[in-house]
């Protein structure tokens, strides 16, 4: 934007802090230059100008030289405060006339580049804006006597002078924007890190979540005829006329078809999925993340995620973060492919929170091709599904976490009505089960 030996550019890895620091510096001497310029050169400014400059530059050097100790309300008035000098600025360097109004906007997008920017700020410029002008205007306070001839009848050097002050404002102007590029770009890289790390989170959970339950699934087939085959056995031990080397070998197949069987049990308790820890929990998280993730999907990318809830609100609830996050993320994966199927119709999922007091009620509706009797029939069955790719598992480990939290899944959906998805999480540990 200008030329860059103009404009003070800090270090790539300087922190926000260190940059807000070091302004604080910047303006504490660029009034000092203003006051500097005004009584060298001197400018047909009013006083006023010089003490303002001069309460700028003390200011800015104090807080700097404070900076560590400083909170948030010291500098939300330090804000406030540049905001009313401004104005006497203003007034006595020709009031609506006065070059320095852009002055204003600098001090605004200073405000914003530093993370320090109050809902009042805008309000207060446009007040002491208006305030300065009626009051020259109706004659409360002094008209400016400086004019665009009175200006240019002084030295070159007065007139150089205040070109340089007007432009130093512009180029700190200037520098507040490559501030504010290099911050977005800074935010859109670490929001796209977080999205890629809960993608991962979410993947692996996933993953381990299929080879637990299809490895359930697996056992529970294994299991059946391990029992009908230990009672052939115990059975057949029984029989009172048995070859002694006969009775040896159905023991020696009892004891090996028992320590089998407690390896399937071990085995079963070790990968059945909703037996994750559970403590308290946010579900406005959860569907953060799952929305972030499904985002980052070219195909999920332009459907319309409503929120239908207070977001400022956290609706904690107790149960297993990583289950209820797989929960959210299948509900919600489900919902964008109904959405998917429909061709170029404009997809919309809403996510509902509703607080009943023990209970928050969790609800994902979509506007997708809804689902008929036979496919609402197998909704839990296992490997079933209407997806070209699906492995049919992810309904069945939403059961299953559901199932661990004492609680259901209740469906509601039509062909081309779209589906409504709802469950119950108690904000408390629950005594007893959950139903709609």
């Amino acid at each position: 934007m200008f030329p860059k030996f103009f404009i003070f550019s800090f270090p790539k890895n300087m922190q926000l802090n260190e940059k807000m620091k070091v302004q604080l510096l910047f303006t504490s001497l660029s009034s000092l230059t203003g006051v500097v310029f005004y009584i060298l050169f001197k400018l047909p400014f009013d006083t006023l100008f010089l003490w303002a400059m001069l309460f700028s530059s003390l200011m800015h050097l104090f807080f700097y030289i404070i900076f560590k100790r400083l909170s948030p309300t010291g500098l939300a008035l330090m804000g406030y405060v540049n905001i009313i000098l401004m104005g006497m600025v203003i007034h006595s360097t020709g009031g609506v006339l006065s070059p320095y109004t852009v002055i204003f906007a600098a001090i605004l997008i200073s405000n914003i580049t530093f993370g320090i920017a109050t809902r009042w700020d805008l309000p207060l410029v446009i007040g002491v804006y208006l305030s300065v002008v009626g009051l020259e205007y109706f004659g409360v306070i002094t008209k400016p006597s400086i004019s665009t001839y009175m200006l240019y009848d002084n030295s070159p050097a007065t007139i150089i002078a205040f070109m340089a002050s007007v432009l130093m404002f512009l180029f700190m102007a200037g520098y507040l924007e490559k501030i504010i590029v290099r911050n977005l770009e800074d935010q859109l890289f670490k929001e796209h890190e977080k999205n890629e790390a809960y993608k991962e989170q979410i993947t692996k959970v996933n993953s381990t979540y299929h080879i637990g339950f299809m490895s359930a699934q697996l056992i529970h087939e294994i299991r059946n005829p391990l029992t009908a085959i230990n009672a052939f056995i115990a059975i057949s031990l029984k029989e009172g006329k048995m070859e002694p080397q006969l009775r040896e070998d159905l023991q020696s197949v009892s004891s090996v078809m028992n320590h089998f069987n407690d390896l399937v049990n071990k085995l079963s308790k070790f990968v059945k999925p909703g037996d994750g820890e559970k403590g308290e929990l946010s579900l406005n998280e959860l569907v953060d993340i799952s929305i972030a993730v499904l985002k980052m999907d070219p195909l999920y990318k332009y459907i319309n995620y409503v929120k239908n809830y207070d977001t400022s609100k956290i609706f904690s609830v107790y149960g297993c973060r990583e289950e209820i996050l797989q929960v959210f993320y299948n509900l919600l994966k489900n919902a964008a492919d109904a959405i998917q199927g429909m061709g170029s119709q404009k997809g919309i999922i809403e996510v509902t929170m509703e607080d009943s007091g023990e209970y928050i009620k969790s609800t994902v509706k979509d506007n997708g091709k809804g689902m008929d009797l036979t496919v609402l029939k197998n909704t839990f069955e296992n490997f079933f599904t209407t997806k070209k790719q699906g492995m049919g598992l992810g309904m069945g480990i939403v059961k299953s976490i559901l199932d661990s939290h004492k609680t259901e899944l209740h469906i509601k959906s039509e062909p081309g009505k779209g589906s409504e998805m709802s469950f119950l999480l108690p904000k408390h540990s629950p005594v007893k089960e959950l139903t709609l």
